[in-house]
């Protein structure tokens, strides 16, 4: 294009060149060349001259350097020391502050824009952090409580974060966007959801098992070390296992001590584990969730009585004694024999054993022979009775409660034998 008129004639020429694309360093530079000599003159008939090989423009500002070609889309990568795409709230604001949540490479010197977006809140919100000047070895972008409250992330809430780079160079290339897939901000520690498994029943000596299911996976298994009771007295922790088939499930299996009453309830002890983003499992009170009421008191006697009215009972003589224990036993499947042999008498032998109720029982007894003076009382064998929880009767001595007189010894045989004064000679059939 031209400035000026055919009558003033015409004093600047406007040159625009379309530069090529994709040049990544390079120049463009004007010269004049002479396609007809003559043409050309000024409004006295001066023609121009120009040399045959061209006149360069080069020394009157006739050189521009280009660069047509777009940089490369950046390179973003999540910092080494996110796991599984998914980092903790805490660890991205405190641990990755330095290191950054996102590494981006770009071409050197080229400004970078880095949009982290989320739909957390419900709707669609975009963080845009901008890289004035690419380092070549790559930039750390981090993320602070402002961008997460500018992206809609509550405090406590796990948000699926996508992020997207595009760089622009010096000359005003615009390279292609790159994106990573989204990785997850968990801001949420995990706790126990639920604790099953307990009986609506009164338990016994027996194991009591647990199944304590969590709200997610946790970077480690838990042991026995991470589990007791709320009353230490009641119990132990026998094992802690992970089921094959839910990593967030656990079954805890507790021993309870013996001669106790009362409820079993967990406690959790986090002991430093947390989730794959690195939330703590914070410690906790199980026994709102579940517990089981045990009862390990192995029964006692109460009473025990005998019918004998005499002071002495002799080798014809039979003892019945009725026991009286403290609960019901559970004797209704047992046979005459194994009754009998739940007791026994040092100085008698057990003859039966009848059941009149499930804590009442009277056991015969009859002394053994040549007992001289004895007293019969009767002892308890341990292990042959229990309760209906599986309590025990322990070994015991009854001869506190009740205790016969005996003697089973029969008289020596008189000695007979005449008197020194008599005569042993036989006088008319007389002594």
């Amino acid at each position: 294009t031209t400035t000026g008129s055919a009558a003033t004639g015409y004093t600047k020429y406007i040159v625009t060149v379309q530069t090529q694309a994709g040049v990544s360093t390079g120049s463009v530079e004007l010269s004049l060349q002479l396609h007809n000599e003559g043409a050309f003159a000024d409004a006295y008939g001066n023609t121009v001259v120009i040399p045959s090989g061209g006149l360069s423009l080069v020394n009157l500002d006739g050189k521009q350097d280009i660069d047509t070609k777009a940089p490369e889309a950046p390179l973003i990568a999540l910092n080494a020391a996110v796991t599984d795409n998914t980092v903790s709230k805490a660890e991205a604001l405190t641990d990755l502050a330095s290191g950054g949540i996102v590494k981006v490479t770009a071409e050197a010197g080229s400004q970078v824009e880095v949009t982290f977006s989320t739909a957390a809140s419900g709707a669609l919100k975009t963080k845009t952090k901008t890289i004035a000047s690419a380092n070549a070895a790559g930039d750390a972008v981090t993320l602070t409580d402002a961008d997460l409250a500018d992206l809609g992330v509550a405090s406590t809430q796990n948000a699926s974060i996508t992020v997207k780079a595009k760089a622009t160079d010096a000359a005003g290339n615009v390279g292609a966007e790159a994106s990573l897939s989204s990785f997850t901000l968990d801001s949420v520690a995990p706790v126990v959801s639920t604790v099953t498994g307990a009986s609506t029943s009164t338990a016994g000596p027996t194991n009591v098992s647990f199944t304590v299911t969590l709200s997610e996976t946790l970077n480690s298994d838990l042991s026995a070390a991470n589990f007791a009771l709320k009353d230490a007295t009641l119990g132990t922790i026998a094992s802690v296992t992970k089921s094959s088939s839910d990593a967030k499930q656990y079954t805890v299996v507790v021993t309870p001590a013996q001669g106790k009453t009362g409820d079993i309830a967990l406690t959790l002890k986090g002991n430093g584990v947390t989730d794959v983003a690195g939330n703590p499992l914070l410690d906790a009170d199980l026994s709102g969730l579940n517990k089981q009421t045990i009862s390990t008191l192995a029964p006692k006697v109460l009473s025990v009585t005998d019918d004998f009215a005499g002071e002495w009972a002799n080798a014809n003589s039979t003892i019945r004694y009725t026991v009286t224990f403290d609960k019901a036993l559970s004797t209704a499947s047992m046979t005459a024999d194994q009754l009998k042999a739940a007791f026994t008498d040092a100085k008698g032998e057990v003859q039966s054993v009848t059941r009149s109720s499930d804590n009442v029982y009277v056991v015969s007894v009859k002394p053994t022979a040549n007992q001289d003076d004895a007293y019969m009382s009767l002892n308890i064998v341990a292990d042959k009775l229990v309760d209906a929880l599986g309590n025990k009767v322990e070994a015991a001595s009854l001869s506190s409660f009740d205790s016969q007189r005996v003697d089973t010894m029969a008289p020596v045989a008189p000695s007979i034998a005449l008197s020194a004064a008599s005569d042993t000679g036989d006088k008319d059939g007389k002594f």
